[in-house]
């Protein structure tokens, strides 16, 4: 995927002089894992946090490599820290805007395709902000179940929704709504599978724990994926060598699909490119009794 230079290249005023710095697309399983509760932000979690993520952010400091001692240092200097994340926000807004998702008309079986931006503007919701004030990322909206978004009746819903983020390697797939009882079982297998009970840290995977957000978020990403009879979910390790602009994606496009109300069908609806009929590019769920 082309990334202009401007999201890239940077100049940083760091050690009393003006320094050269590329940036890289860091993986869901490096930033993610640093995301903190915000009823737990001490300074000391919040400094740790910060340098890992320059750490994993910047790909070279004047040509060289960074150090964790140069990650430290810029972390704890205000102006050039500021300089690093402003172009991190830039950043992770133009991958996420990259994404698409392909809604599967329900009268042919034909693919609307469909952008973040139709969803938020046909939703009315409030612009998406993935950092707290610039500078730490929220909680992923899929780190914790949410309400069913509700539909209007009767409602003419995609049969599914595919994406594609012209990541390198590319992303694509199928995501299906967890709101479903189905989806919750699968859920409730892979807390099993890959954080047994009474396991407090899965051996490699320090972070692979119910208590750390970034973990659950990607944990329910990879059961949203693709599920099928003999691969109820895809493993955490999948989602975390996801490049993290595809996972803010997904996160946000599992949002729009399936947590937020249909409070205008007609406004909300899109048309099949094949068979020209109308439909709402949304996930459904049932729940039998």
């Amino acid at each position: 995927m082309e990334i202009p230079e401007k999201l890239r290249q940077l100049t940083l005023p760091f050690q009393g002089r003006m320094r050269a710095a590329t940036l890289r697309v860091p993986t869901a399983g490096e930033i993610l894992p640093l995301v903190i509760e915000p009823d737990i932000r001490s300074p000391s979690l919040v400094a740790a946090s910060l340098t890992q993520e320059v750490l994993a952010l910047i790909d070279t400091l004047d040509g060289e490599c960074p150090t964790e001692d140069d990650a430290l240092a810029l972390s704890q200097d205000a102006e050039a820290l500021g300089r690093v994340l402003q172009v991190r926000n830039a950043l992770y807004e133009h991958l996420v805007a990259a994404g698409r998702a392909l809604a599967r008309c329900p009268n042919c079986g034909a693919d609307a395709e469909v952008d973040l931006q139709f969803y938020w503007l046909a939703l009315r919701l409030p612009r998406w902000n993935f950092f707290d004030r610039g500078v730490l990322m929220h909680v992923p909206s899929l780190s914790n179940p949410l309400p069913s978004g509700r539909r209007p009746e009767p409602a003419r819903l995609a049969t599914s929704i595919a994406f594609r983020h012209p990541s390198d390697p590319v992303v694509e797939g199928v995501l299906r709504t967890l709101q479903s009882d189905e989806s919750r079982r699968r859920e409730a297998e892979a807390w099993a599978a890959w954080v047994p009970p009474g396991i407090e840290k899965t051996e490699g995977h320090w972070h692979w724990r119910k208590r750390v957000p970034g973990f659950r978020a990607m944990l329910r990403l990879a059961v949203a994926l693709d599920p099928s009879p003999d691969r109820p979910s895809l493993s955490p390790s999948t989602i975390e060598a996801m490049p993290i602009g595809a996972y803010l994606f997904l996160d946000l496009l599992h949002f729009a699909t399936s947590n937020v109300d249909i409070t205008d069908g007609t406004r909300a609806e899109v048309t099949c490119p094949a068979c020209l009929q109308r439909f709402l590019p949304m996930l459904g769920f049932w729940h039998p009794a």
